[in-house]
């Protein structure tokens, strides 16, 4: 065949890119150089048709397509953090986080359409590789990053995806059972050094792990489970408990799954043991609860010797809380956790006309009438202290265009969709204590509706 198109990067199996990203096709053809040659590229997007493009080749220069615009618009960011956090939730093509895409390129000379390629099947899930990723030559496999998968194996060398949770700076980056004292000791306890990397959050507030279920579709099943270990204030472990995940190999729609989670009042449970004997309730007394992803599980009151990197979490039970929603630029949606202080402004404008003078003035009479008042708040939160790898997710944050203030009120979340106010932020310093605290000034994305006169 004369005609040749190579996929995006040049990778030669179906995989997974970030949407925000370039997604260039090349084509080549031994009969370019025929007079008013040129490819005919369809492009379909979710196996619809999306756009007919035609494309006229340049000697000695490489034709190519980049179908990111075209894919991105079939891609939104939903965010399901407040879907009820009772079991394991896949991102479908239904709710638009992710776009299937492939061309169809055909030569076209001499007044007919010659030999055709359909390309294999890619992904483009809602993400933006950055760029010092970007200048990494194995890009390609951005999504790895962010697989787990224990054994996939590629030319007899066992290869690990450890799996960190999209959008997580402060992920335990060790095996599940490494983040305990002796496991024969009983009690065992939480190590005191991961205690540090634990995220704060009130009880009841939801969160969300993302995460893909295997190195490739045919390998959905490497995440079998979602495992949370409990701990109480002391740091003893006396929990453990562990939701099914029961994915389809080849399908798209179960490959990126994610688990919302709110510190301990989580239900529904396959699997659930509480280490002294007695009846498992829920996790509402474990003041430490480690998340984690794996393939199996054991029966069995043993911390798991394989699963993904990890998310400790510090639960407070405190009646009220806010945090900053934000979508990281990897693909899931994460939060700024934000002190209750904080300072509500509203900005109006008036739009007035004169009227003309009464005959007599009464106690309602208005010779300047407000025609239009058009209100907008402005609401200024604050940080706590914060460390270096969670000053990362302040970064990611500031430059996410989709911003929520997700209010936690007696075990109901209400969402204000915000835009960040223009402003320069300090996130990093060398040769200091790389402690931070922000103070951000959101506007609210809408203005109030006011009573037209």
């Amino acid at each position: 065949m004369s005609l040749t198109v190579s996929n995006p990067k040049s990778i030669g199996v179906s995989t997974w890119f970030p949407s925000n990203g370039d997604l260039t096709y090349s084509m080549s053809s031994t009969n370019s150089t025929v007079n008013g040659f040129y490819y005919l590229i369809e492009v379909y997007v979710n196996n619809n048709k999306a756009v007919t493009l035609r494309k006229y080749p340049i000697q000695g220069v490489t034709t190519t397509l980049n179908v990111r615009d075209i894919v991105n618009a079939y891609i939104t960011s939903n965010f399901t953090a407040n879907v009820s956090p009772s079991y394991i939730n896949f991102h479908t093509s239904a709710v638009h986080d992710w776009a299937e895409f492939h061309i169809i390129v055909t030569e076209w000379y001499n007044g007919e359409d010659w030999d055709s390629v359909t390309t294999i099947p890619m992904y483009a899930w809602d993400a933006a590789i950055q760029f010092e990723d970007m200048i990494v030559p194995s890009n390609q496999a951005y999504s790895r990053y962010f697989t787990y998968d224990e054994t996939y194996q590629s030319s007899s060398n066992p290869l690990y995806y450890h799996g960190i949770p999209m959008g997580w700076k402060n992920y335990i980056e060790v095996m599940p059972d490494e983040i305990v004292t002796d496991q024969n000791a009983k009690p065992c306890f939480l190590l005191d050094v991961f205690k540090s990397q634990a995220y704060h959050m009130a009880r009841g507030d939801k969160r969300q792990i993302s995460i893909f279920s295997g190195y490739s579709l045919a390998r959905n099943t490497e995440v079998g489970c979602l495992i949370a270990y409990g701990f109480d204030a002391d740091g003893t472990y006396i929990k453990k408990a562990v939701k099914n995940v029961s994915p389809t190999n080849d399908t798209p729609n179960y490959h990126w799954l994610n688990y919302n989670f709110t510190g301990g009042t989580e239900s529904n449970w396959n699997y659930t043991i509480k280490i002294d004997g007695t009846t498992f309730t829920d996790m509402s007394d474990c003041k430490w609860i480690y998340y984690c992803f794996a393939k199996t599980y054991n029966q069995s009151r043993w911390i798991e010797n394989a699963g993904s990197y990890g998310i400790l979490v510090e639960v407070c039970d405190y009646p009220e809380s806010y945090t900053v929603l934000y979508k990281s630029y990897e693909g899931g949606w994460r939060h700024i956790l934000l002190n209750r202080r904080s300072t509500e402004t509203t900005d109006v404008k008036t739009i007035t006309r004169q009227n003309v003078a009464p005959n007599f003035y009464g106690i309602n009479t208005r010779l300047v009438t407000p025609v239009n008042v058009s209100a907008q708040s402005k609401l200024q939160f604050h940080t706590d202290w914060i460390t270096e790898p969670l000053a990362d997710e302040v970064k990611d944050m500031l430059i996410s265009p989709c911003l929520y203030i997700q209010h936690y009120n007696n075990g109901t979340t209400n969402f204000i969709p915000v835009t960040l106010q223009d402003a320069e932020y300090t996130t990093k310093e060398i040769n200091d204590v790389n402690l931070f605290n922000f103070t951000f000034d959101f506007i609210e994305s809408f203005e109030k509706n006011t009573i037209l006169q």
